[in-house]
């Protein structure tokens, strides 16, 4: 499961000196190092350690990538959730409407951050449905040379693998 965002959980197995089996579920495993799983009771060797991955859900996902975008930590984001093959559709027409893959979906957020001043981001969300979810954004925001305006728009995400393959999105246009 190479890339997939997991959560990962340890038990220690741990014989008593009367000889009986007693297992210990150890607090949590980031990235192979064990927290809160102090030494074990007196008169008890630990014999075994049995860690197990499990895959992070749809709902798992799309909160952690909410948050993300919520502190207005887009660029984290999209490094952390975006396949490699992403695409990445707009509602508009040029060179920018469908982007294919990290490189020039991360091109799109460095040509919108150097040609944006966003004063506020509200995100909502996320609603899962299977393997999609959405993100309403509602921005605040005035683009280089022209006049402040806001502007609602729906994420459309689409996972698969543990990571975002597809963002789709839909707006109002700015008002």
């Amino acid at each position: 499961m190479t890339g997939v965002p997991s959560f990962r959980f340890a038990i220690t197995s741990l014989r008593t000196k009367a000889g009986s089996a007693m297992h210990h579920l150890c607090g949590t495993v980031k990235r192979g190092s064990l927290s809160n799983c102090g030494p074990p009771s007196p008169g008890v060797t630990p014999v075994g350690l049995l860690t197990k991955e499990i895959p992070m859900t749809i709902q798992d996902l799309a909160k952690k990538f909410t948050d993300l975008c919520r502190a207005g930590k887009f660029e984290e984001a999209g490094a952390k959730f975006w396949s490699d093959d992403i695409v990445s559709a707009e509602p508009m027409t040029g060179d920018m409407a469908l982007l294919k893959g990290r490189k020039a979906v991360e091109g799109k957020g460095k040509w919108w951050a150097e040609n944006h001043t966003v004063h506020s981001c509200k995100v909502e969300g996320p609603y899962v449905n299977g393997d999609q979810f959405i993100l309403r954004f509602e921005m605040d925001f005035t683009p280089k040379g022209k006049q402040r305006m806001t502007m609602a728009e729906f994420g459309l995400y689409t996972v698969k693998n543990g990571k975002i393959s597809e963002e789709r999105f839909y707006s109002n246009g700015g008002a």
